[in-house]
């Protein structure tokens, strides 16, 4: 009755993780994986939800790529970020999920691959066996701080020519979900290189690039560029303005005039078919993006003091708390084992049980690393966690083990 690519049976997304840990209808008061801002008690974004109420939006006029207004202010939000693009390289969606989409529509045909990177979120999984796209991950690797390997994303990419499959994209997220590393710039030049070689389209998520918390000196702040080749830059008022509710992204094209014009009219076709994204949070976009310093100043400060009590409350406990360059998660190493709370998990050495531990034994909620992909004592906290909530979180942990 219904197709094999959507039988995902009963799996729970990263997004859910806590509430199956927690159980139905508990609510600890230490959970430290809440990434909705909508619930965390920030100010700032909702005083742009005003912006709404000031336009007018009685009539419609369908625009595929987005009303002329928006896409120019989604350009001058880029240039205010150091990038380089027009307008007329801008289109809108109602989500990155949905950009996503429509570019796996664009770029791959049911059976190619796209390379994505690992750990990461999962996403790209789901999005793909919808597409009927095959995911192929090339490994982003730690030695100290994160970074990608181009021998992980060449090995990846012979895998799929070994079996005679085509790569339609290559995929990279900067800053990453969970791991927080943003894109160094001899790691964007390899990507670029190897779809240029390719003839293929890199798509670079910075959803997270506005909130850096401990950022390399090396790192790229945004890939909207004139670079060769072909280059798509994703992001949203989800977290841009911490406003998910508002249902609108975009995506940006650059590189090659050529190559640009060739996505864009594909982008545009397939944009028309739904045309999803509502014409009042167009109308209000440019205000909404105007008004972003207030915003993401809230929120940098809160990571940023949720990062650095982090350090500081766990700077005598067996629990390493791994570098954070940028982005809304942060990661914690666990010990592989700890024999004195085997009453609580006969082998307290992974994620799943540690978190299950953390739970049951502290009022902890947490998210296994599993859930991303990355193996071994590791969990996922959300620094935009409140701050009290936070430091009773970490406290309990310290005093746990």
């Amino acid at each position: 009755m219904f197709s094999r690519r959507t039988d995902w049976g009963h799996d729970v997304a990263p997004s859910h993780a806590g509430p199956r840990l927690r159980g139905a209808g508990d609510d600890p008061p230490a959970d430290l994986t809440v990434a909705n801002p909508t619930r965390l008690g920030f100010e700032a974004p909702g005083r742009l939800l005003r912006f709404l109420a000031e336009v007018d939006a009685r009539h419609y006029s369908p625009c595929s790529a987005g009303v002329p207004q928006a896409r120019a202010a989604v350009a001058e939000y880029h240039r205010g970020r150091g990038g380089l693009c027009e307008p007329d390289q801008v289109w809108l969606t109602a989500s990155t999920s949905e950009a996503y989409a429509q570019l796996l529509a664009v770029t791959c045909d049911p059976g190619d691959a796209v390379l994505v990177p690992s750990p990461g979120y999962p996403l790209f999984d789901f999005l793909a066996d919808v597409a009927g796209v095959h995911v192929e991950r090339y490994g982003l690797e730690y030695d100290g701080t994160w970074f990608m390997p181009r021998s992980s994303v060449e090995s990846a990419w012979q895998r799929c020519r070994g079996v005679g499959r085509r790569v339609g994209a290559v995929i990279a997220v900067a800053p990453s979900n969970p791991l927080g590393c943003y894109l160094r710039r001899d790691e964007l030049d390899a990507l670029r290189a190897l779809c240029i070689d390719a003839d293929i389209t890199l798509v670079v998520d910075e959803v997270f690039a506005d909130y850096p918390v401990m950022p390399a000196s090396s790192y790229v702040p945004t890939a909207v560029d004139q670079a060769a080749g072909l280059t798509v830059v994703l992001s949203g008022l989800s977290k841009v303005a911490a406003l998910p509710q508002l249902k609108l992204a975009w995506g940006v094209a650059t590189g090659d005039d050529s190559r640009v014009q060739a996505l864009m009219h594909r982008l545009t076709r397939v944009s028309d078919l739904f045309l999803s994204v509502a014409t009042p949070v167009q109308l209000a976009l440019p205000q909404i993006l105007e008004h972003l310093p207030a915003v993401q100043a809230e929120i940098r400060q809160r990571l940023r003091a949720n990062y650095r009590v982090a350090i500081d409350r766990m700077a005598h406990a067996p629990i390493s708390v791994l570098p954070c360059e940028g982005g809304w998660s942060m990661l914690l190493r666990l010990p592989q084992v700890h024999d004195g709370l085997d009453r609580l998990a006969p082998t307290v050495n992974s994620d799943f049980a540690w978190a299950t531990v953390l739970w049951q034994s502290a009022g902890v909620v947490v998210q296994p690393a599993a859930l991303y992909g990355l193996a071994g004592p590791y969990v996922v906290v959300s620094l935009l966690t409140e701050p009290s909530r936070w430091q009773t979180g970490l406290d309990r942990l310290a005093r746990l083990l």
